[in-house]
């Protein structure tokens, strides 16, 4: 198989040898961010492999840093993986992938698990063999059932991250491969994670803490402040949704001031007094410290104890996150006098919770037992 030999000339212009055809790939992130440093100079020759985004309105698309560039869809992809390594609670988001600006997706309308309720009143019954009627008590509702849901629409937000670096790093490929993934990817990550946890919503993803699916969770009367007591933890659990109990995206992010209190919780065991603790430590450096056997993460997205925040038990999976492939483009300018070069990342996002609301539960009694995917604690 013959190896498709690449050169770039001075002008940065991408030759192959006349018996080799074109290969429109970089050899990673460096290469095309320096490529995208050339094209960014007026007299040079842009290269071919660049794929320009559609200018901003009022810009002109023959200017680079108006336009952009969508990074390669492998170096796109390259600092996405590296944020999943890292990233605890973004790799347990549920990720969909769009070529758009706006994600619609159905939600079902569901606030009660009672019978001619659930997914939104979807029902099911059991027939006797030979019968196909409706039950009888549906028989003078039957022909107005229907399913009700919600069209809901993400409109994407930019997540922008600026990263200066001298243009001696600049020009070697190998290390400013290795430092712009790294970076850019740490820094993204940050603040998208931050904002799953607290967005507001308004410009930025709607975070778990301004879901209307949210329970917050009542302190135990005399409680102390900034304290979490056994009972909390109990509480805590119980108006946990039951598929969220049991699944594998679960867990507790709690404020690191906690951990001392955390782990000393324990719970009466039988009548005589003994006692069994809540905190598992981790056993191996790929295990999680545990929390009534649900990993528990610490987190600097959660606030100081005592606030609502510093104790979450959610399960990630019930939040979407809608993402764009990334661009980069490139100012020349902003860092003149330096002798550095300014390079910019754009990563279009919608995130919210997919719950609605709260639930109430099939045999929840009056006022019914509610749950959710999202538990946090008052504050105390």
């Amino acid at each position: 198989m013959k190896v498709n030999k690449r050169r770039i000339n001075n002008s940065g212009r991408v030759s192959t040898p006349p018996d080799q055809p074109f290969d429109d790939r970089f050899e990673n992130l460096g290469e095309q961010l320096r490529m995208i440093a050339r094209a960014a100079y007026g007299n040079v020759s842009r290269d071919a492999r660049l794929n320009q985004r559609s200018a901003a309105a009022g810009a002109s698309e023959a200017v680079p840093s108006d336009g952009g560039f969508l990074l390669a869809p492998d170096f796109s992809r390259d600092l996405v993986l590296r944020m999943y390594n890292t990233g605890e609670l973004f790799r347990r988001c549920r990720e969909i992938p769009i070529d758009s600006n706006q994600f619609a997706f159905p939600q079902v309308d569901e606030s009660s698990r009672a019978t001619g309720s659930r997914l939104g009143g979807v029902q099911a019954w059991w027939n006797a063999e030979g019968q196909n009627e409706l039950p009888a008590s549906l028989q003078s509702t039957g022909h107005t059932m229907k399913a009700s849901f919600n069209l809901s629409t993400l409109t994407t937000n930019k997540l922008t991250c600026y990263l200066t670096l001298s243009n001696e790093i600049s020009m070697d490929s190998t290390a400013f491969d290795s430092w712009a993934s790294y970076a850019a990817s740490e820094e993204m990550l940050f603040v998208l994670e931050n904002s799953v946890i607290n967005g507001t919503g308004a410009g930025q993803p709607q975070g778990v803490m301004q879901s209307p699916a949210l329970i917050t969770v009542a302190k135990q009367s005399g409680q102390g402040s900034g304290t979490v007591v056994s009972a909390n933890i109990s509480d805590m659990l119980s108006s946990f949704w039951a598929k969220s109990y049991v699944s594998p995206s679960a867990c507790w992010l709690y404020s690191q001031s906690l951990l001392p209190q955390l782990s000393a919780l324990t719970t009466v065991v039988g009548t005589a007094g003994s006692e069994a603790r809540l905190w598992s430590w981790k056993t191996s450096s790929d295990d999680f410290d545990r929390l009534c056997g649900i990993c528990a993460i610490p987190s600097e997205y959660c606030a100081y104890a005592g606030t609502p925040s510093d104790l979450l038990l959610i399960d990630p999976a019930r939040y979407i996150l809608a993402m764009r492939q990334i661009r980069g483009d490139v100012s020349l300018h902003v860092a003149f006098l330096t002798d550095s070069s300014s390079f910019r990342f754009v990563w279009r996002i919608a995130g919210q919770t997919i719950d609605r609301s709260s639930v109430a539960a099939l045999n929840g009694g009056s006022p019914p037992y509610v749950t959710s995917p999202f538990v946090c604690l008052a504050q105390r």
